[in-house]
């Protein structure tokens, strides 16, 4: 079981519990500085937490529950949340509904928006700082938890720090690896699909150390996948490829 899946069995209990009667997490509320955040729902009907299949729900709602929230604890920028901090927006950078559910939880994914001092070509998505939103079966939306305003500002200052010489390490690990840049990329760093800093945020839910995942073009059939760099919070090399160096 790799950390995503772990991450996701570890959400699929929480949300299941808040299914049924768990209370809000402690460290859910914002600053006093910060606007009233959108409420969160302790609890399910009995009949929707039995799990019948829950209607269709359009993901742009979905993404405009959260940003709302992001906007009323003053968590919508890098800026709002570290003082010096480039404007880069901090918004949903995905999403998936969690098993087990019949499609009642979805679990939305956080990061920053390209941009200094990295300026990768794709967001970096900032682990385990996720929502987790309530489907109804009338079709009602409600978040059942939320990142704390303190991890958003740990996770968001810890990926600013390190993300350029995080990329730097990972690229420098494939040239190592004699690995071959996809046709017309001129360098890793413009093939890259998706970066993910692992903050091992909340640090109650999560042990461990933090870490960064790579994931470049192209996509090898004989290796039965993309490029993938693992590097650990002191951006060593722990794997290239499935490999350690």
């Amino acid at each position: 079981m790799n950390g995503r899946e772990s991450g996701r069995l570890g959400l699929a209990v929480l949300a299941i519990g808040a299914l049924s009667a768990a209370p809000p997490r402690a460290g859910a509320q914002v600053t006093a500085a910060a606007a009233t955040p959108v409420p969160i729902e302790s609890s399910m009907p009995a009949e929707e937490a039995a799990m019948r299949p829950a209607p269709d729900v359009d993901p742009a709602r979905v993404e405009s529950l959260v940003a709302d929230d992001l906007r009323r604890m003053h968590a919508a920028t890098a800026a709002e949340l570290v003082a010096g901090a480039p404007p880069r927006a901090f918004h949903v950078s995905g999403s998936f509904v969690l098993e087990h559910t019949s499609g009642h939880a979805i679990i939305v994914l956080l990061g920053l928006a390209p941009g200094a001092p990295a300026s990768l070509p794709v967001d970096t998505e900032i682990e385990y700082l996720r929502y987790s939103v309530a489907v109804h079966d009338d079709g009602t939306l409600a978040l059942m938890d939320r990142p704390s305003r303190q991890d958003l500002v740990a996770g968001v200052s810890e990926a600013l720090q390190h993300e350029a010489a995080a990329i730097e390490a990972a690229t420098a690990a494939l040239e190592r690896a004699r690995a071959a840049l996809p046709a017309g990329r001129t360098s890793w760093k413009a093939a890259l699909r998706s970066a993910t800093y692992d903050a091992r945020l909340p640090r109650e839910r999560f042990a461990g150390s933090p870490g960064w995942s790579f994931i470049f073009d192209p996509w090898d059939e004989k290796r039965g996948g993309f490029h993938q760099v693992l590097l650990d919070g002191g951006l060593g090399v722990v794997m290239v490829d499935g490999r350690a160096p």
